[in-house]
């Protein structure tokens, strides 16, 4: 119930988001495609989760408005999972990763918000290396970080940012609930955090060199 709870927020935010710029959603078709995309959170960086461009596109949500509002997703659940993984990630010396982590995503993103023209132009080059399909989709995502910035607004950041604490807070709860179900004495701000931090080490697992060899090291 928790979990279900924790999604409707999450659409909630999405469906703000689409207003926000004009989208007009049939709610609960919006929310049946939204959940579409978490047959697919497994995938590195989530990037599954695009499948709703399938579902959401003949509601008339053009692909790049749904990668933009992933990307705006992901960063800001980046900052609040970090905000409430930092008890556990201090308790196990894991503070360090998962900030690394977080300036890392948080950088690649900012740079390629600020300077989209370079996914065009390698758009361009796989266009004239006869790789048209694969030119579509980087174009796609070229086009999706630069509109990003369409929601760095006060009360944009505040609602996407309050809901995503929300969201995950849910979740987090849910977990405590589950280790006092199992009789685990875990004290309740450490539980609290467990789960978020858990996934912040998993998503660092999958950045490259240091980060994995940190991870591995501590896991020891």
């Amino acid at each position: 119930l928790l979990s279900l709870v924790s999604y409707l927020v999450r659409y909630a935010r999405w469906y703000w988001l689409m207003a926000r710029v004009g989208g007009r959603l049939p709610p609960v078709r919006g929310f049946v495609a939204y959940l579409t995309g978490f047959a697919f959170t497994a995938t590195p960086a989530k990037v599954g989760e695009l499948l709703r461009i399938r579902y959401f596109q003949p509601m008339g949500v053009p692909p790049a408005m749904v990668v933009s509002a992933f990307v705006y997703e992901r960063v800001v659940d980046l900052i609040v999972v970090l905000c409430i993984a930092a008890a556990a990630a201090t308790k196990f010396g894991l503070l360090k990763v998962v900030v690394i982590f977080a300036i890392f995503v948080l950088a690649i993103v900012l740079v390629l918000a600020i300077f989209p023209n370079r996914l065009t132009r390698l758009a361009s080059y796989l266009e004239r290396r006869q790789l048209p399909w694969l030119a579509r989709y980087i174009d796609v995502f070229a086009r999706g970080f630069a509109h990003t910035s369409v929601w760095l607004t006060p009360l944009d950041l505040l609602v996407a940012f309050v809901t995503g604490l929300a969201a995950w807070g849910i979740t987090a709860y849910a977990f405590v609930l589950l280790l006092a179900h199992l009789g685990e004495t875990v004290p309740t701000l450490l539980a609290f955090s467990i789960y978020p931090a858990a996934m912040l080490v998993g998503a660092a697992s999958m950045s490259p060199g240091g980060i994995r060899s940190e991870e591995r090291r501590v896991g020891k």
